[in-house]
C-alpha cells in the first residue's frame, strides 16, 4: 500500500514517515523543492515536489496513493502578513482534500491542533467533545487549524490533534530562537538545537 504525507520534513511529519516505514507501508511525501531534507536523512522515501496552493501539483502527488497523511500546515509564533496561515493552512487543506477526494483517496489522517480543542466553561480539561468556536481560538495559527477542520469534509477524514509532538515543536522553535541570538552575540559558544540529543533526532 503506498500513503502520501505532506509536511514529512518537519519535526512531525518526520516521525509520521518513519512509524509508516517501520510499519512495512510504501511511503510518498509532498514537499517544496528547497525544503530542507535533514528530519529524512536517514530514509529515502519517495519525493513528489508540489505545495498545497498547487492543485495540480496535489493531484499528481495523490496519483496512487490509497492513504494520506495530511500533516503539514504553516506553523510560527509570529508572521508580518497573518494571510498567509490561511492561504496554507485553511484553502491548502481545502486544496488537498479536494484532490484527495478526486483521486479516490481511500483514507485521510489530518494533523490538527491542540489549541483547537474546546475548554469547558466552568473548568477542567477539554476534550474533543467539549462545544468550540472560532471566537475562543487565540491567534492565527489556531484559528486558521480551526478553520481548517471545520471545512466540508467526507467521512473517512480522521482529526488527529498532535498534543506532545506539538508542544516539542514549539518548545524546538523557542530553543531554535534563544540559539541564534546567542551564537550572534557568541559566535562559536552556542550548541544548535540540531545537535541536541533530546530535540534533534526526532519523536
Amino acid at each position: 500500500m503506498k500513503v502520501l504525507v505532506t509536511g514529512a520534513t518537519g519535526f512531525v511529519g518526520a516521525a509520521v514517515v518513519r512509524a509508516l516505514l517501520a510499519a512495512g507501508v510504501e511511503v510518498r511525501i509532498l514537499a517544496r523543492r528547497e525544503s530542507d531534507f535533514t528530519n529524512l536523512s536517514r530514509f529515502k522515501p519517495e519525493r513528489a515536489y508540489g505545495d498545497l496552493r498547487d492543485r495540480d501539483s496535489l493531484r499528481r502527488a495523490l496519483s496512487g496513493c490509497r492513504q494520506l497523511y495530511h500533516v503539514a500546515a504553516h506553523y510560527t509564533l509570529w508572521a508580518k502578513d497573518p494571510s498567509i496561515f490561511y492561504d496554507v493552512n485553511v484553502t491548502g487543506t481545502r486544496n488537498l482534500l479536494e484532490a484527495a477526494r478526486e483521486v479516490g483517496t481511500e483514507r485521510i489522517v489530518y494533523t490538527s491542533t491542540i489549541g483547537a480543542i474546546g475548554l469547558p466553561r466552568g473548568g477542567g480539561i477539554g476534550t474533543e467533545d467539549t462545544p468550540v468556536s472560532l471566537d475562543q481560538m487565540a491567534g492565527h495559527y489556531k484559528r486558521s487549524k480551526y478553520l481548517a477542520e471545520h471545512q466540508e469534509r467526507d467521512g473517512h477524514v480522521i482529526i488527529d490533534r498532535a498534543e506532545v509532538a506539538e508542544l516539542i515543536q514549539l518548545t524546538r522553535l523557542i530553543l531554535e530562537f534563544v540559539d541564534e541570538a546567542f551564537r550572534a552575540k557568541y559566535p562559536g559558544l552556542a550548541i544548535p538545537v540540531s545537535q541536541s540529543p533530546t530535540l534533534g533526532g526526532g519523536a
